[in-house]
C-alpha cells in the first residue's frame, strides 16, 4: 500500500472529531483487525477526524461483504446506534443514527462488493484494492483514479456528469492513457472506449457525452451476454428481485409531526433535521399541512402527492420525509385549516390517505401552550390533545411525546422514537 503525500497548509490545529467518528473509526479498525481487504473510494481528505458532511464509500471483495455487514451490525449498538435504513443494490447501503454521551450522530456507509453497473463489473475492483494508497493509516483509492471511476459510474447511471468529475477525470486519464486503456478495454471493448476518450478530449460537447454514455452501457450489456449469457440473466434477475423487494419494504420512512398550536412543531423539525440528514446523506424532505405542490385541493392532494412524490423517493434511496401536520390537522383541527365539512366526510377521505411510518403526537399542559398562543381557546386545546391521545392508543404507529420540557429534550425524545421505529423494520 503506497503512501500519499500529505501537506498541511492550514497552519491551525487539526479539527476535532465529528459525533459519528468514534463509530466510524471503530468500524475501520475492526475491518483491519479482521483482515478484510478494503479501501475508501473518495471523500477521505477530512479523515480520520471527520467526513465533512459526506457518506463513507468502502470497496471490498465480494466474499467479504457478509463479514463487513456483521462488523457494522455489531459496532453500531456499542455507540448507541442502529440501522435506520438498509438495502442492497450495487452496494450495501446502510444509514445509522444513534446517541453517544448525550450527543446524537448519524452517518451513511455504502459498502461496494465490486465496481458494477446493474450487476456487471465495469472496473477491476481486486486490482484497485491491491493498489490502494495510505492516507493517515487508512487504505484509500488513488485520488485521480477514483475520479475516473466516479465519472464512469455517472455516465452509466445518469448519462451525464452531474458532480463535476469530468475535468479531473480527463486530466487523470491523460496522465497514464496506456494503463487506463488496458483496464477499460476488457469491460467495454475498443469502440466504447474510443467514444469515452473522444468525450474526455471534448468535455464541452454534450453530444459526445451522450454518445459515450450510450456506447458504454451497450458494451456493458452485449459483451457479457455473448460470453456468459446465463450468468448475465441470473445477475439481472437478482437485481430485479432486489428492486421489487423495495416496493414492499421502502428504504426511507415518512414521519408526521402533529400537535396543537404552541407545541413548536417547526422548531422541533429544525432541531432534528441535521442529525437525520447526516444519517441519510442529506435526503430529508419536509412539508407542511396545506402545502400543495400538485395544485389539488382537499384530501386528494395527499393521496396523489404521496404516490407521485413521496413513495417513489422512499423506495429509491434512504430518505426521510417529515410532514408538519399532514392530514391529521384536517382531522383534529379542521377549523384552523379552514375546513367546515361534516366530520364523517373528513374521516371518510382519511381512509384513502396513506399512513406515515411514524406519527409524533406532541402534547403539553394547556397552561404551557397558552403562554405561546394566549388567543387559543383552552377547551379547543383540550379537545385536540384528547384526540391525539386517542390516536396513540388506537394506532401503533403513533407515539405520544411530552413537549412540556425544553426544545432540546423534546427533540431527544423524537429522535429516539424515529430510531426505534425505523430500526424495528430490520429487527
Amino acid at each position: 500500500m503506497r503512501e500519499l503525500e500529505v501537506s498541511n497548509t492550514g497552519g491551525g490545529p487539526a479539527p476535532g472529531p465529528e459525533p459519528a467518528m468514534p463509530f466510524v473509526q471503530e468500524v475501520l479498525r475492526r475491518l483491519s483487525e479482521a483482515r478484510v481487504q478494503y479501501c475508501i473510494l473518495r471523500n477521505y481528505h477530512s479523515l480520520p477526524h471527520g467526513l465533512n458532511g459526506t457518506d463513507l464509500d468502502l470497496l471490498v471483495n465480494a466474499e467479504d461483504l457478509e463479514a463487513v455487514f456483521q462488523i457494522l451490525a455489531e459496532t453500531a449498538p456499542r455507540h448507541g446506534g442502529a440501522f435506520i435504513s438498509r438495502y442492497r443494490a450495487e452496494a450495501l447501503i446502510s444509514s445509522f443514527c444513534g446517541r453517544t454521551a448525550g450527543v446524537w450522530w448519524g452517518v451513511q456507509i455504502d459498502v461496494f462488493p465490486g465496481l458494477t453497473h446493474r450487476g456487471v463489473p465495469f472496473y477491476d475492483a481486486r486490482d484497485l484494492l491491491q493498489r490502494a494508497q495510505d492516507w493517515h493509516g487508512l487504505p484509500v483509492a488513488p485520488e485521480g483514479e477514483a475520479t475516473v471511476i466516479a465519472l464512469l459510474k455517472e455516465l452509466l447511471t445518469n448519462s451525464c456528469s452531474r458532480k463535476g468529475y469530468d475535468k479531473q477525470a480527463a486530466v487523470e486519464y491523460a496522465s497514464d492513457p496506456a494503463s487506463y486503456d488496458k483496464r477499460l478495454a476488457v469491460p467495454f471493448g475498443p469502440d466504447a472506449l474510443a467514444a469515452f476518450k473522444r468525450y474526455l478530449a471534448r468535455l464541452d460537447s454534450s453530444a459526445l457525452m451522450r454518445t459515450a454514455a450510450r456506447r458504454l452501457r451497450w458494451a456493458l450489456c452485449w459483451r457479457p451476454f455473448w460470453r456468459h449469457p446465463f450468468q448475465l440473466f441470473a445477475t439481472k434477475a437478482i437485481g430485479l428481485a432486489r428492486r421489487l423487494r423495495r416496493l414492499f419494504r421502502p428504504a426511507g420512512i415518512m414521519v408526521a409531526v402533529v400537535g396543537p398550536d404552541g407545541t413548536a412543531k417547526s422548531t422541533l423539525i429544525a432541531k432534528i433535521r441535521p442529525v437525520l440528514e447526516a444519517a441519510v446523506h442529506g435526503h430529508v424532505r419536509t412539508t407542511v399541512a396545506g402545502s400543495n405542490p400538485h395544485g389539488l385541493s382537499g384530501g386528494l392532494r395527499y393521496v396523489l402527492g404521496y404516490w407521485a412524490t413521496i413513495y417513489p423517493s422512499l423506495i429509491k434511496r434512504p430518505c426521510i420525509w417529515i410532514t408538519d401536520g399532514y392530514f391529521y390537522d384536517f382531522l383534529f383541527a379542521p377549523l384552523r385549516m379552514g375546513i367546515a365539512l361534516p366530520e364523517w366526510v373528513v374521516r371518510g377521505v382519511a381512509l384513502a390517505v396513506p399512513r406515515p411510518d411514524l406519527v409524533v403526537c406532541l402534547g403539553a399542559r394547556v397552561e404551557t401552550l397558552r403562554l405561546q398562543m394566549p388567543e387559543v381557546d383552552p377547551a379547543e386545546l383540550n379537545r385536540q390533545m384528547s384526540c391525539l391521545r386517542h390516536l396513540c392508543q388506537a394506532d401503533a404507529r403513533a407515539v405520544w411525546i411530552d413537549a412540556d420540557g425544553t426544545p432540546e429534550d423534546t427533540a431527544d425524545r423524537v429522535l429516539a422514537a424515529v430510531v426505534v421505529r425505523a430500526s424495528a423494520r430490520y429487527a
